[in-house]
This record gives structure tokens, C-alpha cells and sequence, in this order.
């Protein structure tokens, strides 16, 4: 009869191994009762002792410490789940005293493997074939391989045959354990197949005798209820309808019961869970309806004037910033809208909107980065200089700035601006006003380069779209660098960086709805295309499309003027910018006598800007019957309105509530 070999010196004091038959013989000697489903018990426990378990299992190799064997308590064992349903413990241990793979200690607290479980020799693994575990059997049976001679080796453990766990993402501040649960909204989550019965029902939910706002108010509800909103989530997805039209709050009469539920088909549960509302749901008379233009007034114009799109969002597990989440969300819920076939009809229109999404991750960083860099050192050094903007905002000079250790100054102080000022003159005007500022400055030498260029036009928050982005030369940065050195020698600390060109076109901004405050008669002049000076590190930000708002000033040599009197030097302003207008000279270019320079950065936008009424909090409570009245849901209505001439709010004519839908109450 084959005997199991003893177990080791330092192991638990009990009766020697013996086989089955013994213990049967031993169980009828000292009248030891057996647990009714003893056997069950012990297959059970042998089966968590055995090699091919605790290869795998770290949690019962961890509690025997590995190959040293230790003792465990019995009541990590019987609180194993399959463990708990035998009943008493007192004969639960007695049948584990007749384990094949285990001993049970004197007083039954502690179990204990007979042999203790050796990691497998280090063996020669072929790097193309699978590892192959060999532990020792019963009696002397040792396993074997062979290994080709010349190869590599690779020490195989029972840590590299277990499946690596996954790796937990640590918690940033203001996160709990729940942050890390699956949400749903997941970049790349896409949805479980349908099965036949949601087939069934999701066509009679979405079937298209039903009106789209039906539809799409059953959609909304039912995507919230397949997903987990976190705080921040909840917000973003909220002012994402918003802008379509969509009210949301709380349920206006209250509960619905069991019994009320379960005599409603799917589409009563739906609306009688709904916290989102979408008006005049059952009519599409006056509903235009455009899911790509709600994303572009979302992302260009809702969202970067609501949040700080580059700052990284506390209840996001994956540390993305407001905006990389807010496009994530809002392509995740157009993959559901697709998926379940809620509007076939918009299938186009909605892939198109889900390509805004991608192209706003795209543009918004760059957007952001070039609205802090401009207008750049140079257009505030001539600001500063000229009585403009940033005239008087230098902080340099603050005893609280001497005392700092922290770069924290604002602005130019006149010594820095005058010398980007010429600098960026002598390095990148033309000849001819060279020539001219020249000539002008010969007539005082005293006076420095500033006291010579006058700004004879101003246009205020005007809207320009970049056409052209042109960096700075080769020669243009080596004369920077020749001037850079000079300044280095003289221990002046200013920076100089190359000057390059964008061009803008003048546009009229969407959300632009203010009256201009200008005298009667009076028109704007602005160039077709005009041409800032500007670093090439604010140019790097920039890219062509891209919208901004801005006050610019267009500044002229003018000869003979600083000896007039104050009335003398306006009317000479005014006449010289009459004269430019008359004779054309009054350019977008860097020409003979003048240059333009923007004054003052009002915002920077994505190439699609586009504004809704809905985005605007102070405008969404004007009546629908009136310019930028509140839109419906995913809308053109206002946009289009608000492309008009008139851009104050008034009522509308007769004419144009017949061209643009609106009817009367």
C-alpha cells in the first residue's frame, strides 16, 4: 500500500500520514463521528492545498508564507465562501482530519499542509514556447525537461504563471474609491449589442411616427439612466443641453408607484422618469434642427466662457482636463444616439457633430495659450508707450514687487517698451517709413522713436479671423540675436524675440450683439486683410482660422506735429487720417507712413465660433419673438437671426418672423 511521506520536522505534532483505509479504521476505533458531507469537505479543502491551486492562489500562499509552510488559523478556511454552508465547525474539523494534503492541529485551530509546496526549479524556457510548471508528486516521481543546449535561460516562478493583476490608477485629491468604478463614459466605451427584446422596444420608443422631440427627450432620459454621472460629469452634460434648448430639473409631481409603473408601457416609465425636458416635444412645425451647430456653440462659445477648459477635472479617474472630458461626454453620447438608431433621419448631421468634438481637443489648448501671449511684447510696448491699454499697468515698480521672489510682474515698464518698440522698427519696417520717421525725428533729435508715431484710427473689439501666419526670417533673427548680445553686454534684462507677420480679415462675430456707441454718419474704415507685427512664440499658438476679438490702432508718422498745440495736434491727427482715406494709403500693409498694432486682446476662439442664444445666460430669458430670443432645441434659429445688420435686440417685423418662423401668439 503506497504511504504519503512524512511530513517535516517543523511541522504541526500529529499522528503520523496514514491512508484512507487507516482513517477509516481509526474513525471506528475511537468512535470519531464523521460530518454527513465529509467527503465533500475534504475534496474542498485538499483542492485549496493542491499545487495546481496555490500555483495560482496568492491569497492562501500569503497566509503559509510561501514554502515555509506556516500553520493557519482553520477560520481563514471555513469563512471561505463554499466553506461557510457546513454546519458545526466541530465536525467540519473532524472531517478534515482525515485530509489527503493536510493536518489538523491538536486542538483544531490551526491546518497545515503536509508537504510543504516548493516553487518550481528554475528551468531552461525557450523564448517561443510556453513556460511548463514540474513540482514533486507523491513518493520519489520528480519532473523533468530538457532544454536545447545554447539558449538563453529564463528563471520560471509561480509569480509568472499567475495572472497579473490589474494595476489600481491612484487617487488624486478630492477623489474617492467610487471615482475608479466604470462609468460608462470611458474614452472608447462603446455599447453592449442589442438584443431582441430592446430591439423590439427601442423601435417603439424611437419609431418615426414619433416626433423628434419625443424621441430625442426618451433618448436623453434613457442615456442617463446607462451611465454614471459623477458631480462634474452631471454639470458638463447639463450645460451641453442647455445649449440645445433642453430644460433640466427635478420631476414636478413627484413619485411614481410601483402599481402606476407597472400598468405604463416603455414610453410612459420614460417620461415619468424624465429630468430633462424638451418644449413643444410633440410638433417639429418650427423646429430646425441641427446637432453640428449646438457642438460648435457648446465648445467655441459655452464652454471655454463657463470653465477653465485646461484645468484637469477632481471626480475624472483619468486626470483629463475640463475639456478633453466635456469632449469625451458629449462624442459618447452621439455614439448612443448612432447605436440605438434614435434618429436616423440626422445620422449625417450627427457624425458631423461628433467630428466637432475632435477638432475643438484639436484647437482649444492652442486657443487658450495664444488668448494669454497676446497681443504679444511688441503691440504692448507702442500701447504702453502711446497712451493705450496697457499705459499705466506696469506692476514692476510696486514695492510689493521688489520684496518678491516670484516673477509676478504685469506689463511693461517705458524703458523696456521703448526698446522692443525700436528694435522691432529699425529690424522690420519698410525703407520708405524708415525713411520718413527719419526725416521726422531729424527735425528733434531729443525726442525718442515713440513721440514720432501717433495713432490716428481706432477700432475697438472689432472681430478678425488669422488668414496668414508668416515667421520670422532668417536675417530677421540673426539681426534679434546681434541685438540680443548688445543688450546682454549693457546688463539690460529685457528679452528680445523675432518678429514676424499674421493677417486678419475683419469679421463680424457671432455673439457680437452690442450697438456700437459711434457719432451719426460716422462709418468704420477697416482694410480687407491688415497685418500685425507679432513674436514668433505668440505665432506658434496661433493657426490659420482661428477667431479673435481685439481693439486695434492704426499709428502714423506724422511730421511737424509735436510743436502744435493739443486742439492743433487733433485737428492734424484727423486731417492726415481723411488724407489716407482719400488716397488709399490707408492700408492693412506696413506702408510708407504707417502701421496697425492691436491695443488690446478681447478673447481668442476656435475657427468654428459659432453663438446660440441658449449659451448666454443673460439672454436666454428674452422672449422668442425677439432678436437673440431663446432658440429651440439644437436650433439655427438664433444664429441665423443673428447673422442680420441690425444687431440690437428689437422686436421683429412682420416680414421677418414669416422668414424665420416665428409665429404669432
Amino acid at each position: 500500500m503506497a504511504t504519503i511521506a512524512a511530513a517535516p520536522t517543523d511541522t504541526l505534532s500529529s499522528p503520523p500520514a496514514h491512508s484512507a483505509m487507516a482513517d477509516a479504521d481509526n474513525s471506528l476505533l475511537f468512535g470519531v463521528q464523521d460530518h454527513p458531507e465529509g467527503d465533500e469537505i475534504r475534496r474542498q479543502v485538499d483542492y485549496y492545498f493542491s499545487d495546481g491551486n496555490l500555483a495560482t492562489d496568492q491569497h492562501i500562499l500569503a497566509l503559509m508564507n510561501g514554502e515555509a509552510n506556516e500553520p493557519i488559523r482553520l477560520s481563514e478556511i471555513t469563512r471561505f465562501k463554499k466553506m461557510r454552508q457546513y454546519k458545526p465547525k466541530s465536525l467540519v474539523t473532524k472531517a478534515l482530519r482525515s485530509c489527503a494534503l493536510v493536518d489538523i492541529s491538536a486542538d483544531g485551530k490551526y491546518i497545515q499542509r503536509k508537504i510543504p509546496f516548493r516553487v518550481p526549479a528554475p528551468e531552461e524556457v525557450d523564448d517561443d514556447e510556453p513556460a511548463s510548471i514540474w513540482t514533486q508528486m507523491d513518493g520519489d516521481s520528480k519532473g523533468t525537461q530538457s532544454h536545447p543546449p545554447n539558449q538563453p535561460k529564463k528563471i520560471v516562478t509561480t509569480a509568472m504563471l499567475r495572472p497579473e493583476a490589474p494595476k489600481q490608477q491612484p487617487l488624486h485629491s478630492g477623489q474617492t474609491k467610487n471615482i475608479l468604478k466604470p462609468t460608462g463614459l470611458e474614452p472608447g466605451f462603446a455599447d453592449a449589442p442589442i438584443t431582441p427584446a430592446e430591439y423590439a422596444e427601442q423601435q417603439e420608443l424611437y419609431h418615426p411616427d414619433n416626433s423628434f422631440g419625443i424621441r430625442i427627450e426618451t433618448a436623453i432620459q434613457r442615456y442617463r439612466a446607462r451611465r454614471k454621472f459623477h458631480q462634474d460629469d452631471a454639470k458638463l452634460f447639463s450645460g451641453f443641453l442647455k445649449v440645445g434648448g433642453v430644460d433640466s430639473g427635478p420631476k414636478q409631481f413627484g413619485t411614481v408607484s410601483r402599481e402606476d409603473i407597472a400598468e405604463m408601457d416603455a414610453q410612459q416609465i420614460s417620461e415619468s422618469k424624465a429630468v430633462d425636458f424638451v418644449g413643444d416635444k410633440d410638433g417639429d412645425g418650427d423646429w430646425k434642427i441641427s446637432f453640428e451647430e449646438v457642438a460648435k456653440g457648446y465648445f467655441s462659445y459655452y464652454l471655454p466662457q463657463t470653465y477653465d477648459i485646461t484645468q484637469p477635472i477632481s471626480t475624472s479617474k483619468n486626470q483629463f482636463s475640463v475639456m478633453e472630458q466635456a469632449a469625451n461626454l458629449v462624442t459618447n453620447f452621439y455614439n448612443y444616439l448612432l447605436h440605438h438608431d434614435v434618429c436616423p433621419e440626422y445620422k449625417d448631421d450627427i457624425y458631423a457633430a461628433r467630428d466637432v468634438c475632435t477638432l475643438f481637443v484639436q484647437e482649444a489648448l492652442s486657443v487658450t495659450q495664444a488668448g494669454i501671449l497676446l497681443p504679444g511684447a511688441f503691440n504692448m510696448a507702442i500701447s504702453t508707450l502711446r497712451n493705450g491699454h496697457y499705459d499705466g499697468l506696469y506692476t514692476g515698480d510696486q514695492e510689493w514687487a521688489k520684496t518678491s521672489t516670484d516673477d509676478q510682474t504685469f506689463g511693461l515698464s517705458n524703458a523696456q517698451a521703448r526698446v522692443i518698440l525700436e528694435t522691432g522698427i529699425n529690424v522690420c519696417a519698410p525703407d520708405d517709413f524708415l525713411e520718413v520717421l527719419d526725416s521726422s525725428m531729424a527735425e528733434d533729435k531729443s525726442e525718442s522713436m515713440d513721440k514720432r508715431l501717433y495713432p490716428i484710427h481706432v477700432l475697438k473689439e472689432m472681430g478678425f479671423e488669422v488668414t496668414k501666419i508668416e515667421p520670422a526670417s532668417e536675417d530677421v533673427k540673426e539681426m534679434y540675436k546681434e541685438q540680443q548680445k548688445a543688450m546682454d553686454e549693457k546688463r539690460k534684462a529685457i528679452n528680445l524675440k523675432p518678429l514676424g507677420y499674421m493677417t486678419c480679415k475683419p469679421i463680424t462675430l457671432p455673439h457680437d450683439i452690442a450697438e456700437r456707441d459711434l457719432p451719426p454718419g460716422y462709418e468704420e474704415s477697416c482694410p480687407d486683410e491688415i497685418k500685425f507685427l507679432m513674436e514668433d512664440e505668440v505665432l506658434e499658438k496661433c493657426f490659420v482660422g482661428m477667431k479673435m476679438q481685439a481693439s486695434i490702432r492704426l499709428y502714423a508718422v506724422l511730421p511737424n506735429v509735436s510743436k502744435l498745440s493739443p486742439c492743433g495736434q487733433t485737428a492734424a491727427i484727423a486731417s492726415a487720417h481723411s488724407s489716407m482715406l482719400v488716397n488709399g494709403s490707408c492700408s492693412g500693409d506696413f506702408t510708407s507712413q504707417s502701421f496697425w498694432a492691436i491695443d488690446r486682446l478681447c478673447g481668442t476662439y476656435c475657427s468654428f465660433l459659432t453663438y446660440l442664444i441658449n449659451a448666454d445666460a443673460e439672454m436666454s430669458d428674452f422672449d422668442g419673438d425677439k432678436w437673440g430670443g431663446k432658440g429651440k432645441l439644437m436650433s439655427k434659429e438664433v444664429s441665423v437671426i443673428l447673422e442680420g445688420d441690425d444687431r440690437k435686440t428689437r422686436e421683429m417685423t412682420a416680414e421677418e418672423k414669416v422668414k424665420y418662423g416665428v409665429a404669432d401668439e
